[in-house]
C-alpha cells in the first residue's frame, strides 16, 4: 500500500502521479521545484552564517537570556566588577611577592631600608587582602554568569554579589571601582521584579 503525502501541501499522493526529489514525495512538479528552491536557500543561509564555537555560542545564549529577562545590566556590571576585583588581587599579590622575593634589595641606600621596614609590617595584610580580593572577585564573576543563566534566581545572585562587593569596598579591593560596580549590580538585581 502506497501512502505518501506532498511535502508542500500535505495531500495524499497517488502512486501513478508521484514526483520524487531528495527522497521526498510531491504531488506535482511545481511543489517539487518549490522544495528545491527552499532547500537551496537554506543551504546558502547556512554557508553565509559564520560557524560559532561552543564557548561563543554559550555566551550568545547567555546574552539572549539576559536580554529577555531584564538582567542584562546587573550581569554586565557584576562581570566587570568581578574581573576588576580579580585583577586588583593579582596586582596586590604580585606586590607582595616582589617584596618577599627581593626583600627590598632593588632599593638600596637610605630609601631602600625605609621601604623594607615599612613593607615588612604590611606584607601579611596585603597578602590577605589580595587573596580575599581574588576569591571575592571570583564569586562576583561566578554570580554574574549564573544570574544570566538563571534569571529567575536574580535576587539570590544579587544578594551574593552585594555581600561580596560590600566586603570588597571595606578592604579596598578591585581598585575600589570593582566593588562599587558590584554594589550597583547587586542593588539593580534586587530591584528586578520576577516575571
Amino acid at each position: 500500500m502506497f501512502e505518501k503525502h506532498c511535502q508542500i501541501c500535505g495531500i495524499e499522493i497517488k502512486k501513478e502521479t508521484v514526483i520524487k526529489r531528495f527522497g521526498k514525495y510531491f504531488c506535482n512538479l511545481d511543489h517539487a521545484e518549490q522544495y528545491v528552491a527552499k532547500r537551496e536557500e537554506e543551504e546558502q543561509r547556512r554557508v553565509r552564517e559564520p560557524r560559532r564555537s561552543g564557548l561563543l555560542l554559550e555566551a550568545n545564549k547567555m546574552a539572549n537570556v539576559a536580554k529577555e529577562s531584564n538582567v542584562g545590566l546587573p550581569v554586565t556590571l557584576a562581570v566587570i566588577a568581578g574581573i576588576l576585583m580579580v585583577i586588583g588581587g593579582i596586582v596586590f599579590l604580585s606586590m607582595t611577592w616582589y617584596h618577599t622575593a627581593f626583600n627590598g634589595y632593588p632599593m638600596m641606600g637610605m630609601m631602600g631600608g625605609a621601604w623594607n621596614t615599612f613593607m615588612q609590617g604590611f606584607t601579611p595584610w596585603i597578602l590577605g587582602i589580595s587573596i580575599s580580593s581574588i576569591i571575592c572577585g571570583g564569586i562576583v564573576l561566578f554570580s554574574g554568569t549564573m544570574m544570566s543563566k538563571n534569571p529567575e534566581n536574580a535576587r539570590l545572585w544579587g544578594i551574593l554579589i552585594l555581600i561580596m562587593s560590600s566586603f570588597g569596598i571595606f578592604s579596598g579591593m578591585g581598585f575600589l571601582i570593582g566593588p562599587i560596580l558590584g554594589i550597583i549590580a547587586g542593588v539593580v538585581a534586587l530591584s528586578i521584579k520576577r516575571q
